[in-house]
């Protein structure tokens, strides 16, 4: 009851900043974590509006082609947001010049925050009813993995989920805790994003 809802094809009036978010499974395995791309909005009333979700045990190629699939359909959003470990060191260093190329930036999001305390910080948000989901079946499976964490089997969706939490948090507070620079890179708090490349990739 906490999650805010709203109409597939619905979009908030105040929208100022589009952001898509990646969190990689490490397997393809059918019991294993899914592979997520989430695009939000980042409102000026301090809201975040999850506009799509897709999910699925798909390979670096496959992965390579939502994103890119994402970026199309959302020409507004600027900024992809990819979680760098495991699979997601190797998916930044396969989509770096794809998305330079459409003039997208890549942010190489890291955490040093376990993931339980990462994912129960979206609850404070989402209790405040500043987080909207979809009536969509994606948006189904986002709030039931919520409501089992962390005692579900798998937690993708919410895990994608708080990287954006993440994100929007350091918006809001912006110079003042973080050094956030022109590119919008920041380091502290726990977690950080750059851009660029990173030494495993070569131009």
């Amino acid at each position: 009851s906490w999650w805010q809802r709203h109409n597939e094809t619905d979009l908030p009036e105040d929208a100022e900043q589009w952001l898509i978010t990646v969190d990689t499974a490490s397997s393809q395995r059918d019991t294993a974590d899914l592979t997520v791309v989430q695009c939000w909005i980042l409102t000026k009333s301090l809201n975040l509006w999850l506009v799509e979700q897709q999910s699925g045990h798909w390979d670096i190629v496959e992965q390579l082609k939502r994103i890119l699939s994402f970026c199309k359909k959302y020409p507004a959003c600027k900024k992809v947001a990819i979680e760098e470990r495991l699979g997601g060191y190797a998916l930044c260093s396969l989509i770096h010049k794809e998305l330079t190329a459409i003039k997208r930036t890549l942010w190489r999001w890291k955490s040093s925050i376990p993931k339980v305390s990462r994912i129960e910080s979206v609850a404070p948000f989402a209790e405040n009813g500043q987080i909207s989901i979809p009536y969509t079946n994606e948006g189904e499976f986002l709030i039931d993995q919520a409501s089992e964490f962390p005692h579900g089997a798998h937690d993708d969706a919410i895990d994608c989920c708080a990287i954006a939490v993440d994100i929007w948090k350091r918006k809001m507070q912006g110079v003042a805790n973080y050094q956030i620079n022109e590119q919008g890179e920041w380091h502290g708090g726990g977690s950080s994003v750059r851009t660029g490349t990173s030494r495993f990739d070569h131009d």
